[in-house]
């Protein structure tokens, strides 16, 4: 069960993230961000089942723009 979702600013970087996570050893799938949260995004997150913290690091090394972790 994913359990943790990491917006991003573009669905580039959603894919593009999602690779990153797991050349990683992460298990990252991208969906739909759900419309109470989209606000200001693309539309698309990666979706992590655990340690956002550090995929978001792994992200945010790689030069993915964050916008949030829910």
């Amino acid at each position: 069960m994913y359990k943790q979702m990491i917006m991003v600013k573009s669905n580039t970087f959603a894919f593009k993230g999602k690779e990153i996570l797991e050349k990683n050893k992460f298990s990252a799938y991208v969906d739909r961000t759900p419309k109470k949260y989209d606000s200001s995004g693309c539309g698309f997150s990666i979706f992590v089942d655990e340690n956002a913290d550090r995929a978001v690091e792994i992200l945010k090394d790689a030069g993915i723009d964050i916008l949030g972790i829910i």
